[in-house]
């Protein structure tokens, strides 16, 4: 019996070290052409990547938003750009042409969540990180370009 525990603790353990750690992120506001973005879900970090749940990115866009649930696929449309995002694999394509990025799209607490920089780029704006060096908070600024 003890071998079981010993080998479901060593499981769970593996498990444990295996995923990727997701943060909440309260020190970084994000500003889409100089307003405040509000989201309902938290803004997270992943190995420096700053992510967003899918809706709060996409309705500060007012993009056209859908989910296939046969391909597991969330697509975005903004203008002439389609993104398509793959969570479940990580896998994102901009226009068809898949993407490679060092965060892909994920599922975080049952939402899909997404690079910040990959998809504002991706749907014709810029986006810049700014640190206050005395308050250890930073900004990012998205800008949009190609407005429709």
């Amino acid at each position: 019996m003890k071998k079981h525990w010993k080998a479901l603790a060593a499981t769970v353990g593996l498990c444990a070290a295996c995923t990727m750690p997701a943060f909440a992120d309260t020190t970084t506001s994000i500003y889409y052409n100089d307003q405040l973005l509000e989201t309902s879900e938290p803004v997270v970090n992943i190995h420096g990547r700053t992510l967003v749940a899918f809706r709060d990115l996409f309705d500060c866009f007012d993009a056209e938003v859908e989910w296939n649930d046969e391909f597991r696929m969330a697509t975005a449309i903004y203008g002439k750009n389609k993104v398509n995002l793959f969570p479940d694999t990580g896998v994102a394509q901009l226009n068809g042409v898949p993407q490679e990025l060092a965060v892909g799209p994920q599922i975080i607490n049952e939402r899909i969540y997404l690079p910040l920089r990959f998809v504002a780029q991706s749907l014709g704006s810029t986006a810049e990180y700014r640190k206050n060096p005395q308050t250890d908070h930073g900004t990012i600024v998205i800008k949009a370009i190609n407005h429709v």
